[in-house]
């Protein structure tokens, strides 16, 4: 069974998983993907066998928490998974929510995380200023999980590496013939369209330029890098200079809105250095 993301996660790249690794080699040494999320282009590079090793880490320490007990520990996720099954009130979500938030919670962290974003709102992943997910409950009456779609997330992940590290960190190894794609939140398009991060700590103007500053050093590298972003002038401002960078501008249906009718086109830039010839 090919793996796909099991969580859905704002801004995700199930829509452009294929074109990305389009543009990446047809045989990449080392994938590299600093701003996980969802991983879907890394599942998209997986089923297509591309990589001999992959490296992928967020600055989300839950959500890498998750994935690493997925590939560690398939087994006592799928049972634990399994217990959460079942209808879905206002007070099992609180309560399942508050169990998340506890750090002596005694239980794994991979079967709650995936429980809420099945069935929070709009499966929106937010934090508040303290760290604790505080996303309400959605529309969802029942909680139902993909187990064998998870035990394949799992075999994918064998032998892949996982860090809870910064963008700087998380890429600063690669070499010509490995590829990265990052995937930042994004410049907010408009100047109330401002909810650029999902955890407390933000994602700032200056967090922008850095990870502008790592695409030109793997560039200038010869490594296969790949960005994408909101397209807004101020996104294309930070790559536009870059020697050997493309930008491309491509569009999709957005999915943040509590009104699906109001969910109209977004436009994205991919920007990509050395891509596949």
């Amino acid at each position: 069974m090919r793996a796909k993301p099991f969580l859905k996660w704002c801004g995700g790249k199930a829509h452009l998983a294929p074109l990305i690794a389009s543009l990446m080699p047809k045989k990449i040494n080392t994938y590299y993907e600093p701003c996980l999320g969802g991983g879907a282009v890394f599942f998209e590079l997986a089923a297509q066998k591309r990589f001999k090793s992959a490296v992928l880490s967020d600055s989300n320490p839950r959500l890498i928490a998750s994935y690493s007990e997925i590939r560690d520990a398939i087994n006592s996720v799928c049972d634990e998974i399994s217990d959460l099954a079942g209808p879905v009130d206002s007070h099992r979500y609180e309560e399942t929510r508050e169990l998340f938030n506890d750090p002596d919670r005694g239980c794994l962290l991979a079967p709650l995380l995936i429980f809420l974003n099945k069935t929070c709102f709009n499966g929106l992943y937010r934090e508040n200023s303290k760290g604790d997910f505080n996303s309400p409950k959605g529309d969802a009456s029942k909680f139902v999980p993909d187990l064998a779609n998870i035990r394949a997330v799992s075999a994918a992940l064998q032998g892949v590496e996982l860090f809870h590290k910064s963008l700087l960190q998380a890429a600063r190894s690669a070499s010509k013939g490995d590829a990265v794609y990052i995937d930042p939140p994004y410049f907010p398009t408009s100047d109330t369209a401002n909810f650029t991060a999902y955890d407390k700590a933000g994602f700032s103007h200056a967090d922008q330029l850095e990870t502008a500053a790592v695409f030109s050093r793997l560039a200038r590298r010869g490594v296969t890098v790949i960005a994408s972003n909101a397209d807004t002038p101020a996104a294309r401002a930070l790559y536009e200079h870059i020697p050997g960078a493309t930008i491309l501008s491509v569009s999709r249906r957005g999915t943040i809105n509590s009104d699906p009718e109001k969910r109209g086109r977004v436009w994205e830039i991919l920007v990509v250095a050395n891509r596949r010839r």
